[in-house]
């Protein structure tokens, strides 16, 4: 049989099983390969067939024509005469070698298998003095033989089907090495199938079964899950044949007990070697990580590098610990190897050093943010109730405040530094107000009003009665009917996400966004409407549109105030019910009533609507009126302020405080009044219902 023909049979045939205990040491090492003893042996049985593809030669004359020597590829057959040495002088030579390499050997030829493999004493003299030359080893088990020991500790293939493969496992307490799928099919046995009568009634027995947590991954003896299979036949059989059984069963499982501490042994010892395996690779890896640490200084990043070993409260990693490093120093790192590395390097550098930049910077905020408070806050102290000013976070981005901001990191800034802003600080807030206006303007869609072209030629946009905003935050429950400038107090406009506090998120995409952060989590201040959720209402300006049209009104010019003044009623004919009656509302409430009642999920439902007559619509004033003074003079309600000394809450409070506080015995509008940019949908003018129900001409309800 051809050797390629011996080696693809032997690959699709199952190796033998687990080694018996009772076999041979002989027949330890399968004799699968081809070697010279062989070879020598099919010399002496004959001439070998003729080899396809060849001529069959002569018979030399071994007078005149002697047959040349037999050349041997590189050093094979050097040391074919090792084994005529004394026996004495080959013990002390093989008894030098590791385990691993006396297993070698009898996979060469049989004159060495028969040599370490032969039940004698200058084979185990060998193998003693071998297993003793592994450091930390523990020594050979009385249930093995050394040559078993050596294969199952240094011989890492599957035991099952003789390959190796993957995720091999050492089994020591069942003395075997088995793949994932072997281990599953050899310890098969559960708790349950464990109820033959040999082993019954033997609990002090069954603890001690080799038994393995494959699902887990991790093996241990006790407590079991599954119980290997052979061994239980084993034993059975081992049980069957013993005359005195109960003998036998204290011998087992005492011998079982030493097996069990040499197996905590050997478990100890491979833990050990894996460990300085694992060392001893990384120490190799570091060895080769200067050479990459050069590269990195050659171009440029020696004082960057200085910064981030200087800086023990980074979190930023070194580049020598980069996965990319630390994947290329397994191996020898070659030129190539360093220009793969070399982009990817760069770019982290450079993430490194923004970071640390933004990390200085966010320190120099934090030590000068405090010195603009004592700036800010006795302004806004002053301020008259229900005054519009920005927050710390718009002044900080004023150009007069970005210069002080700005100075070096050298440069100490104390109060000093402010004094030149303090004295024109109402002109800084009043330009920061202008710049919060013209961004609100672009906001609008020139398709909806033009900026600067609303008819009259004078009339601001904002004060237009159609130009209404709202929140795309889905929790806001005043998301609608927001107007400018009172939107600039909305609670959802200052609201900043958590991952932008964090620094993890998307948002976070400008210096601007992490200098807003940085105010944040020191003042408690954001930048208006950072997160772009206030947004123009387009739905509702055509609502609005149309009212005003309703109206006789022109929507181009038409004020908030206008409108106000008149406080047209509405009327939602969709709405309508034949048993509570006419559903009516102010004309700014259109717009609320829109989101709140006609939506299906996320999509809206179209409305109609109409304006009441003045009849209908005087009594609706009143009761709408009512409605209001009843929400804010709630208990629970902080809608009304002060006018004297902007203390907040409602309005039967605040009357009784300007009575005793300021001395006002009769109250006026002028003394409190609602909470500017303050949103509470109960204590708003929002809708009623009006009896009797809505009548056609021909007097059927609708």
């Amino acid at each position: 049989m051809r050797r390629s023909t011996r080696v693809a049979s032997r690959k699709t045939q199952p190796a033998e099983p687990i080694f018996e205990e009772d076999q041979l040491m002989d027949e330890f090492t399968p004799d699968d390969d081809d070697s010279d003893g062989e070879d020598e042996e099919r010399k002496g049985r004959g001439a070998s067939k003729k080899k396809r593809g060849t001529k069959r030669k002569k018979p030399a004359n071994k007078a005149t024509n002697p047959t040349p020597a037999k050349k041997l590829r590189g050093t094979r057959g050097r040391l074919k005469d090792i084994l005529e040495m004394p026996m004495d002088i080959l013990v002390e030579i093989f008894g030098h070698l590791d385990p691993l390499d006396l297993i070698h050997l009898t996979w060469t030829t049989k004159a060495f298998r028969a040599l370490l493999l032969s039940k004698n004493g200058n084979s185990y003299a060998i193998w003693k003095s071998s297993i003793a030359n592994v450091p930390g080893l523990p020594p050979c088990p009385e249930d093995l033989s050394e040559p078993k020991y050596a294969h199952l500790t240094f011989v890492n293939i599957c035991h099952r089907y003789g390959r190796k493969t993957t995720s091999i496992g050492v089994f020591w307490y069942a003395r075997a090495r088995l793949c994932k799928g072997c281990a599953e099919q050899e310890f098969c046995l559960e708790v349950y199938e464990l109820n033959d009568d040999w082993i019954r009634n033997m609990s002090r027995l069954r603890p001690l079964i080799p038994s393995a947590e494959l699902k887990s991954g991790t093996y241990r003896r006790r407590p079991p899950r599954t119980y290997h299979g052979a061994t239980c036949a084993r034993w059975e059989k081992e049980y069957e044949k013993a005359e005195d059984k109960e003998a036998w069963l204290n011998n087992k499982i005492e011998t079982q007990h030493r097996v069990a501490d040499h197996c905590d042994d050997c478990r100890d010892w491979l833990c050990e070697v894996e460990a300085a395996a694992r060392a001893a690779k990384k120490s190799e890896a570091e060895g080769r990580k200067p050479v990459v640490l050069e590269m990195l200084k050659n171009l440029g990043w020696s004082e960057e590098i200085a910064m981030l070993e200087a800086n023990e409260d980074s979190f930023a990693v070194h580049p020598l610990d980069h996965s990319a490093v630390v994947r290329a120093s397994k191996k020898k790192i070659t030129d190539q190897v360093l220009a793969d590395l070399k982009p990817i390097l760069v770019a982290y550098m450079e993430n490194v050093k923004e970071a640390r930049l933004h990390n200085v910077r966010s320190r120099l905020l934090r030590a000068r943010l405090p010195l603009l408070e004592e700036v800010y806050k006795p302004y806004v102290a002053e301020l008259p109730a229900n005054t519009i000013y920005p927050s710390l976070a718009d002044i900080f981005f004023h150009p007069d405040v970005q210069d002080i901001m700005d100075l070096p990191s050298e440069t100490e800034v104390t109060s000093r530094n402010f004094d030149q802003i303090r004295s024109s600080f109402s002109t800084i807030v009043s330009q920061v107000l202008d710049n919060l206006e013209c961004q609100v303007k672009s906001m609008i869609p020139s398709s909806c009003i033009p900026c600067g072209e609303t008819g009259t030629g004078h009339t601001d946009t904002l004060s237009l009665a159609v130009a209404t905003f709202l929140c795309a935050n889905y929790q806001c429950t005043h998301a609608t009917g927001l107007r400018y400038p009172q939107m600039l107090f909305h609670s959802c406009s200052s609201l900043v996400d958590i991952y932008l506090m964090s620094g993890a998120g998307a948002d976070i995409v400008s210096d601007e966004d992490r200098d807003v952060r940085t105010i944040r989590n020191t003042t408690g201040s954001t930048k208006w409407n950072v997160l772009r959720r206030i947004k123009f209402d387009e739905a509702g300006y055509n609502i609005l549109t149309q009212a005003l049209e309703m109206c006789g009104r022109d929507p181009k010019t038409t004020t908030a105030a206008d409108m106000d003044s008149e406080m047209p009623i509405f009327e939602c004919i969709t709405c309508h019910s034949r048993h509570e009656g006419r559903l009516v509302m102010p004309w700014y409430y259109l717009t609320h009533h829109r989101k709140n009642a006609h939506r299906d999920g996320v999509n809206f439902i179209p409305f109609k609507f109409c304006l009441l007559d003045d009849a209908d619509a005087a009594n609706a004033r009143v009761r709408l009126l009512e409605q209001q003074q009843r929400g804010l003079s709630a208990i629970d309600s902080a809608g009304m302020i002060c006018m004297h000394c902007k203390q907040v809450g409602h309005a039967v409070e605040l009357k009784d405080h300007v009575e005793i506080s300021h001395n006002i015995s009769q109250v006026t509008e002028n003394d409190i009044a609602p909470c500017i940019g303050y949103n509470n949908e109960c204590e708003s003018m929002t809708s009623i219902r009006l009896w009797p129900p809505r009548l056609s001409i021909k007097g059927d309800l609708i």
